[in-house]
């Protein structure tokens, strides 16, 4: 899937941050600029699914974070949408080497969603006393902003 997120990026007239940070759009909208020609726009609506995932499964989560470590981990796309929201709205300090070890605690977002949600890593930073999301609950919220494209006033559009 992620070739075509890719590839589809220079079919579109521009991107918004999110596409172009990202490097790859999941969904595509049209709109007439100020001449009346329609333009289409590419943007990601993945990042937003990791961004939501996390307050909408462990309340305070924002406030707790700020500072403290981050761990993303991905064997492809993933990443990237995941990358950009912890560093756009989670305002986290990335950093692997202190991730289990550290003694203070912070959230974790696990994306791996197939064949099992719940991996290895899931279970030692459980056991380590993180607070987990699974990637279930972000692929289930990338769904639902699809339908908010239609408005334009929240978009950087660039291009």
């Amino acid at each position: 899937m992620m070739p075509h997120k890719i590839n589809f990026m220079q079919h579109v007239d521009a991107l918004t941050e999110e596409g172009r940070m990202i490097g790859s759009i999941n969904t595509v909208f049209a709109y007439l600029d100020s001449r009346g020609s329609k333009r289409y726009i590419g943007t990601s609506t993945d990042c937003i699914g990791e961004r939501e995932a996390f307050p909408q499964n462990i309340p305070g989560v924002l406030d707790m974070s700020r500072g403290k470590p981050a761990l993303i981990t991905s064997g492809g796309g993933t990443c990237r949408p995941s990358a950009y929201a912890v560093w756009k709205w989670l305002v986290y300090r990335a950093t692997v080497e202190e991730f289990l070890n550290r003694p203070e605690k912070g959230a974790m977002l696990e994306m791996c969603y197939h064949p099992n949600p719940i991996t290895t890593l899931y279970k030692l930073a459980e056991a380590a006393g993180w607070k987990l999301v699974d990637g279930t609950e972000a692929w289930f919220t990338r769904a639902l902003p699809g339908g908010s494209c239609g408005s334009r006033a929240h978009l950087r559009i660039s291009g």
